[in-house]
């Protein structure tokens, strides 16, 4: 299977690779700014769709794989520093995602967002972003309503990096943007 044989994806690099639950079906992001749904069991490529300017460096499932986020950033100008979150649907046997909207100026002005995080589970509505050396912030974001719950603010002022390894942080016991919306409602 080539994706590279559609037009204008000849110089394009995959950024990351995700698979649908357990589903023969993989996700592939792009240097160009392009995602590519794939079919690995008839190796086939369903649709590759432009979602951003330039590249895209993350990707990640959300609640239960019922929504996908992609982010733009680059070391160059090549990128729109933007979160998008679509929606993933399933349908006959093929995979569709749809666009349902975007986070604007995520990170820096610069670099964008260098990377995305987020627990996966049913309820968390949270998604975990880190921008590159002009904002070395981690954020933490109500993906649904595109607002800040919490940010960390880069730990080195004088030596500002991008943290790679957000993966590590771990989930256990993070409410829920929805349980503490209950919460809030209950002691009203």
């Amino acid at each position: 299977m080539d994706i590279k044989k559609h037009d204008k994806l000849v110089a394009a690099k995959v950024t990351c690779l995700l698979q649908y639950k357990m589903t023969p079906f993989v996700i592939a992001t792009l240097s160009s700014g392009h995602i590519a749904v794939i079919d690995m069991d008839r190796t086939h490529v369903l649709s590759i769709t432009k979602v951003h300017k330039g590249n895209i460096t993350s990707a990640c499932f959300l609640e239960n794989f019922e929504y996908f986020a992609t982010a733009s950033g680059a070391f160059g100008k090549r990128q729109d520093n933007c979160i998008n979150v679509y929606r993933v649907i399933e349908v006959l046997g093929d995979l569709f995602v749809r666009k349902v909207h975007n986070i604007n100026n995520a990170h820096g002005k610069n670099h964008g967002v260098m990377c995305l995080r987020s627990s996966n589970m049913i309820g968390d509505r949270s998604l975990f972003s880190c921008g590159y050396q002009d904002d070395g912030r981690v954020r933490v974001w109500d993906f649904m309503q595109r607002c800040i719950l919490a940010e960390v603010e880069a730990q080195h002022r004088d030596f500002r990096d991008t943290i790679y390894r957000l993966h590590t942080l771990t989930f256990e016991g993070v409410p829920s943007v929805i349980d503490q919306e209950e919460d809030k409602g209950k002691s009203s």
